[in-house]
């Protein structure tokens, strides 16, 4: 594992620390253990990073808060997950001010999901899915899709007020950018 930290920090400017913390978060949360799927988050990351608005470096200071939010949400424990929940870290960068300002909306995001889970479902958004024993939460990216475009209907200004009273001013800084592009591509949609 060492070898990957310091390449990892070579390439990122990321300290050994963070990314051995960052490492040990997303082996605790996501039970990735074998040293491949290790790399391949690390990866995953890094190149997210490079091509986003958040690097590995800012990023590595609070995955840790993320992945526990994401895991507990019920985010799926994989590689894939983790690469979700760097990708929308990715976006949800765009509409915050900083790293911190990120991380504190996304968990704010994960527990309205939780805590208004009956009043998305009146707005016709289900965060769970199956019944009894096969209950679970539905993929959050799914899940953000479905409120962005269900919540409010076709009014802007609607939409906004009733999306900001689910998820919160804070969790909204996250979700702005994917409402924006939902906004531009409906005002632009024919039809």
């Amino acid at each position: 594992s060492l070898t990957t930290f310091a390449t990892v920090a070579k390439a990122t400017g990321a300290d050994m620390g963070s990314i051995a913390e960052t490492t040990a978060s997303i082996s605790q949360q996501f039970q990735l253990t074998d040293p491949k799927q290790i790399q391949e988050v690390l990866a995953s990351l890094v190149y997210q990073g490079k091509a986003g608005a958040i690097e590995l470096s800012d990023l590595a200071s609070g995955f840790q808060r993320i992945a526990a939010a994401g895991a507990a949400f019920g985010v799926s424990k994989d590689v894939a997950g983790v690469r979700k929940l760097g990708g929308f870290a990715q976006l949800g960068k765009q509409g915050t001010g900083n790293a911190e300002q990120l991380f504190t909306a996304m968990e704010n995001m994960f527990k309205a999901f939780q805590e208004k889970s009956g009043d998305f479902a009146k707005a016709g958004v289900k965060i769970y899915e199956g019944k009894g024993a096969a209950k679970h939460t539905r993929n959050f990216d799914e899940i953000l899709i479905d409120a962005i475009s269900k919540v409010g209907g076709k009014n802007v200004e609607k939409k906004n007020e009733e999306l900001n009273k689910l998820f919160g001013t804070e969790a909204m800084r996250a979700i702005n950018p994917l409402v924006a592009k939902y906004q531009g591509a409906f005002q632009g949609a024919t039809g």
